[in-house]
């Protein structure tokens, strides 16, 4: 299936299906698409409310990595995304990376003491699995046509 990703996917266009993943995760109305030029860390900032009522705002950061993950920039853009968003309250970095290094694990658990903010990575795996169980979802919500305005 990462096969197929990278052949219709290349550098920053992975960031669609990526975020109408999030949107099915979090709500259509609760994902804005930042990632470009300007995105400030973050590629996506996915906000929610959690059955208590209390309000939170993820920022995402999405990689399409063939390699282990081992370069810090997604951290980075996480502390930057933290810095420029109001109310941030965790920080998810998507990457098709099959692992994490331990040199990468290291800065990720001194980014968090640092923000004092949990940052989840979430890897090659487990990012597939999501895909392949909200894919009917996804198809259906691409199959729908537009409404007339």
């Amino acid at each position: 299936m990462l096969e197929r990703f990278k052949f219709h996917f290349q550098g920053a266009e992975f960031e669609a299906p990526c975020v109408r993943l999030l949107k099915m995760l979090y709500g259509e109305a609760n994902v804005e698409h930042t990632g470009g030029r300007s995105e400030n860390g973050a590629d996506a900032i996915c906000t929610y409310r959690d059955p208590l009522g209390v309000p939170h705002r993820v920022a995402v950061q999405i990689k399409m990595w063939t390699w282990d993950a081992d370069w810090t920039r997604p951290l980075e853009q996480i502390k930057k995304a933290c810095q420029s968003y109001e109310g941030i309250t965790s920080g998810v970095i998507l990457s098709t990376s099959e692992r994490a290094t331990p040199a990468f694990e290291a800065e990720l658990a001194k980014l968090q003491k640092e923000l004092g903010l949990p940052v989840r990575v979430v890897l090659r795996q487990e990012l597939l699995r999501l895909f392949i169980q909200h894919l009917p979802k996804l198809v259906a919500a691409e199959a729908e046509p537009e409404p007339d305005l």
